[in-house]
């Protein structure tokens, strides 16, 4: 009788093993979901690091006092969870659980990391306070996160409130979903955040965030208003590709190291009024349906922005914070920008601005004229005409060459044979100049003036002196500084833009 080979025996074992696994029923995992009280889950809290998986626990439960790890995975709490101002030390991690009812942790302070990623708020989740700082370190009343906080993929069903609260190390919102109101005004953060391709649906407030590391919104979604103002960012601030469905507003917003807006699509107008811009803003690619402001900001000398190939349905800042810091590289731009900013500041009837934003943009174009016609351009239509929008550039001019021509007249009338007055005459035949022969000749002057100037009025004047061409160069200038002047109204303006 022959042995049985090796290969016969393996293929028994595998046929026998494969009857097993049919007849057996399958075992149980290792962690399977149990419910659990409020007060059995407090007391496992209280004997040493708790490991749970797909637990459910029924009732509100108190985290007041968590000296050692928590983790609780994919778990599930009926009630509410509260900590109520307490310090937890150990570790906590929740990914993946869902709560059903109120998160309270305002003033706490989680001494080590910190996680829910994944995890749903179906109620209000409460992490930060409004009220107002204590002075202690850390400060008393607000939340804190001393360790790392991870709340990427995080689903917020109702409102939720950060404010005021401190993120010590790295903290992540990355893919996080706020399904209505969010807050993080005057929280603050030592490390980066990230918020990338976060979405919120209902308004998100983070006036006067500190932010010293990096923040980054890099296409994040916010459908609903946005406010940023008074916040910091001591780092870079990164909104690439974010979308903005309102208005946005960046008011006394410091960007210490610049920012990066590249590709975004606004829906609503972006307010940057007051902000302070000490490193460049790029917002090459972006795209908004409204105004971008920049109204009286505070740019420092390596402080510029940038809008290559952007978008925008209207811009505002100085003029000259414009040429100085705008697009400063790219001379094509800079003139697209002037002419939006003319466009801009006419549609809100900021005449001043628009004619201001109108005559550096011709300023800049006649620097790139042909040689043989840059002079006519720079005296004939920069100064003498004012570029048709600075109406006092002509009358300068009109008044100096009024004034020469009479001044001349006068002196060729005072050469002139003339009757010596009889109180003058003391014995010789020419006077010597005295204080009243200065009167004299001011006075022909100033009446010699005042008729020349009258000949700029057709059918005014009656000085037979004047030469042609004089008077045709008068009356091209008066008639000039009138237009000058119509451009500065707002009605004669929209008349006169549409005859052009």
């Amino acid at each position: 009788m022959h042995g049985i080979g090796p290969a016969a025996a393996l293929a028994g074992v595998a046929v026998a093993a494969l009857a097993a696994y049919l007849v057996l029923p399958p075992r149980a995992p290792a962690e399977s979901s149990r419910p659990l009280t409020a007060a059995s889950f407090e007391a496992l809290l209280g004997s040493g690091p708790v490991q749970l998986t797909r637990a459910h626990i029924v009732g509100d439960v108190s985290l007041e006092a968590v000296p050692y790890a928590l983790r609780c995975i994919d778990c599930v709490f009926e009630g509410g969870v509260v900590a109520g101002g307490s310090k937890v030390r150990g570790p906590v991690d929740l990914a993946g659980s869902t709560f059903e009812g109120i998160v309270d942790f305002r003033g706490v302070r989680f001494g080590r990391a910190f996680d829910v990623e994944g995890a749903t708020f179906r109620a209000p989740a409460l992490f930060g306070s409004p009220a107002k700082p204590v002075l202690s370190d850390p400060p008393r009343g607000h939340t804190e996160f001393a360790g790392t906080a991870d709340f990427s993929l995080a689903t917020f069903a109702q409102a939720a409130t950060f404010e005021r609260a401190w993120f010590d190390e790295r903290t992540d919102f990355t893919f996080a979903r706020f399904g209505t109101d969010v807050v993080f005004s005057y929280a603050s953060a030592s490390e980066a955040i990230a918020f990338d391709r976060a979405a919120f649906a209902g308004s998100a407030e983070f006036a006067g965030v500190s932010f010293d590391g990096p923040g980054s919104f890099k296409g994040a979604e916010l459908h609903g208003p946005a406010d940023f103002s008074l916040a910091n960012f001591g780092d870079d601030a990164i909104f690439d590709y974010a979308h903005f469905g309102r208005d946005t507003a960046f008011l006394y917003t410091s960007f210490d190291a610049g920012g990066s807006f590249i590709g975004i699509d606004a829906a609503g107008g972006l307010d940057f009024t007051h902000s302070k811009i000490a490193e460049t803003m790029d917002f090459d690619n972006a795209r908004s349906a409204r105004t971008v402001s920049f109204a009286d900001a505070e740019f420092d000398p390596s402080g510029t922005l940038t809008f290559n190939d952007a978008s925008l349905g209207g811009l505002l800042v100085g003029v000259q914070a414009l040429l100085r810091h705008v697009d400063p590289q790219v001379l094509g731009n800079r003139k697209q920008d002037l002419s939006l900013l003319d466009a801009t500041a006419r549609a809100r009837n900021d005449l001043g601005l628009a004619n201001d934003a109108h005559y550096n943009r011709e300023v800049l174009h006649s620097g790139h004229m042909r040689w043989y016609w840059r002079p006519f351009n720079v005296v004939g239509y920069r100064y003498g005409a004012g570029y048709f929008v600075r109406p006092f550039n002509p009358l300068v001019i009109l008044g100096v060459l009024v004034g020469v021509f009479a001044l001349w007249r006068t002196y060729k009338r005072r050469r002139g044979p003339r009757q010596l007055d009889l109180d003058d005459a003391r014995g010789h035949a020419e006077a010597r100049p005295t204080a009243r022969s200065a009167r004299r000749f001011a006075s022909a002057f100033a009446a010699e003036y005042g008729k020349t100037f009258l000949t700029v009025i057709p059918g005014k004047g009656s000085n037979t002196e004047t030469y042609g061409a004089e008077l045709v160069l008068y009356r091209l200038l008066g008639a000039c500084a009138l237009v000058g002047f119509a451009n500065s109204n707002p009605t004669l303006r929209q008349m006169f833009d549409a005859l052009r």
